[in-house]
């Protein structure tokens, strides 16, 4: 057969955001964009020697998408196991019958498999686990590091405008609640809401310059020329960088809750609910207030037998977070509503 060739600059994908904080928007990837976000993350890797890896991600994400297109500037022969669907004992199977190295996941997926009996499992050769697509929760981090404590467990971070990818962490180098350093040809900046740059350990708005950027979003000049505003894309999320370059990740800006002029940062929230013995999982949004502007509202997801009440969970909310930011209202629900990659969907709590 032909080889067709096209220009790389063209469209190679059209990737719909989430939607998680609004109407989704379709994402233009280019070919070049693609082969420069594969080729950072496979360039700051080059040297681990982890040659197996599993997959469990939809390659219909960009995230799973990225990781698959970085066969393409392998150095070496490498050996990649795909799971149609993830589930975390068939994760654990494969893992072990197939000798996995490395994997990509979410927190999801971690969190799933912690549930699981890992130290039943022969993951010898497991050396690092990769997350993103969403913050890693620090209790779920440590949990890993005690059970695994040969597993290092690290964060990256990217958006679908990226292509995926923005910053990688170097192998045996991970800072517990940062995402790693800016990835090879990727410049990251940290911008205050006047357009200046942040100082060093300063939160702003991240904004990431780099060859894997979108063309821009379908049909939409408008919002394009503002996520792309200065040829840099304006994330939207909300971080600061250390002296050493490492980003740590604070809120998605549109996450914040401003509660009576207030700040009040989900995440912060979480991280005390999470501490609660009875609590498996937990997401916090705003609502509309008419007297306060927002109100902090939780949803929790209680452990298997746990007996803890709504109102017995506000109460430690407020015994250990400030009164601006515990907690008013708090919902027991079964489980917490996600996307397909298994972020949490942010809107359909909202909307609930």
């Amino acid at each position: 057969a032909d080889l067709v060739r096209t220009d790389p600059s063209r469209p190679a994908a059209l990737l719909y955001t989430g939607g998680t904080t609004g109407r989704a928007k379709g994402v233009v990837l280019s070919s070049d964009a693609l082969s420069a976000a594969a080729w950072s993350a496979t360039a700051s890797g080059v040297d681990d020697g982890l040659d197996v890896s599993l997959v469990p991600l939809p390659l219909a994400h960009v995230f799973g998408l990225m990781v698959s297109v970085m066969g393409v500037h392998a150095v070496r022969p490498q050996h990649t196991v795909l799971m149609r669907w993830f589930d975390a004992a068939g994760w654990l199977e494969l893992a072990e019958r197939e000798r996995v190295q490395i994997g990509a996941v979410v927190p999801t997926m971690l969190r799933l498999l912690a549930g699981q009996p890992l130290e039943q499992h022969d993951l010898s050769a497991l050396a690092r686990l990769v997350s993103g697509s969403a913050p890693l929760p620090r209790d779920l981090h440590a949990e890993f590091a005690r059970r695994l404590p040969h597993v290092e467990v690290v964060e990256g971070y990217g958006c679908t405008e990226t292509a995926a990818l923005a910053t990688t962490t170097p192998f045996r180098r991970g800072r517990v609640g940062s995402v790693g350093v800016a990835a090879p040809t990727v410049e990251l900046r940290i911008e205050r809401p006047d357009g200046s740059a942040a100082p060093v350990g300063t939160d702003g708005e991240i904004c990431v310059r780099a060859p894997s950027l979108m063309t821009g979003y379908w049909n939409a000049p408008q919002e394009t020329a503002v996520a792309l505003r200065g040829g840099t894309f304006h994330t939207g999320d909300l971080g600061h960088l250390d002296g050493d370059g490492y980003l740590y990740i604070v809120q998605r800006l549109k996450d914040v809750i401003i509660r009576g002029g207030f700040n009040v940062y989900p995440r912060d929230v979480e991280e005390v609910l999470r501490a609660h013995p009875d609590v498996a999982d937990c997401a916090v949004v705003g609502r509309p207030d008419p007297e306060h502007g927002e109100e902090v509202v939780a949803y929790v997801q209680l452990r298997p037998g746990a007996t803890a009440t709504a109102d017995e969970l506000r109460a430690y909310g407020r015994e250990h977070l400030s009164a601006v930011k515990y907690p008013r209202e708090v919902h027991l629900v079964e489980a917490l509503p996600l996307t397909s990659i298994g972020k949490l969907d942010r809107k359909a709590l909202r909307a609930g």
